[in-house]
Order: structure tokens, then C-alpha cells, then sequence
């Protein structure tokens, strides 16, 4: 272990949220996924198709109101832009809505590794 997977949304410094989980290991491509479940007030974290972490949102917390596009693998900070991914992103989906454990299970069971 050592690895670790994780996901943020960002609304304003007091509004951070953030889920951490172990990732088995940096050898291997690892299926992530991150969800954000506005009715159940959280964000989920996937690891290969397994629910690894859970973090509660604030009340009220809308997502779509965030001041910048999707950042995948890097942090927009007050100075710029910092902590970026050292490693690589690939087959990278967005879904309109919330997904479920099964539909998340589904989506890592239907991919192709070569």
C-alpha cells in the first residue's frame, strides 16, 4: 500500500470535500471512480469497482456552481496551479447524474484492459 486514490470538489476554501482511499499499487492501471450524490449530500470513491471511501457534503452544496471547468489530475490553488498527477489518465467518462455501487461495478467489469 502507500498508493492513494482521491477525489476533491472545491466551493470556496470552507467548502472543500475531499474522499482518500489505498490503491493496491502503482504497477498496475487501476479503474477510479468518483461520484458526487447531491440527494445523499456525498461524494463516493471507487477503486476497481469496489466502494473505497465516503465523504458528506455540506448543506447546501451544489457542484455546478464551481468558478472553473473539470480538473482531472491537478489542483487549482489561489496561486495557480499545483499537485498534478504523476502518472496518466486514460478512458476518462463524466455522467450526467449520480451512479450507483452496481452501475459502477458494471462500468469496471465492462472494461478492456490490453
Amino acid at each position: 500500500m502507500g498508493l492513494f486514490a482521491g477525489c476533491e470538489w472545491k466551493r470556496g476554501a470552507s467548502q472543500d470535500v475531499v474522499a482518500v482511499a489505498p490503491a493496491p499499487d502503482a504497477q498496475d492501471w487501476h479503474h477510479l471512480v468518483a461520484v458526487f450524490d447531491r440527494a445523499a449530500r456525498q461524494i463516493r470513491l471507487y477503486v476497481d469497482g469496489v466502494p473505497a471511501a465516503t465523504a458528506s457534503t455540506p448543506t447546501p452544496w451544489y457542484a455546478q456552481q464551481g468558478d472553473g471547468p473539470l480538473a482531472v489530475g491537478r489542483e487549482k490553488t489561489p496561486s495557480g496551479l499545483a499537485n498534478w498527477l504523476h502518472a496518466t489518465v486514460d478512458n476518462l467518462s463524466a455522467y450526467q447524474g449520480s451512479l450507483s455501487d452496481a452501475a459502477v461495478a458494471r462500468l469496471y467489469a465492462q472494461q478492456h484492459i490490453s
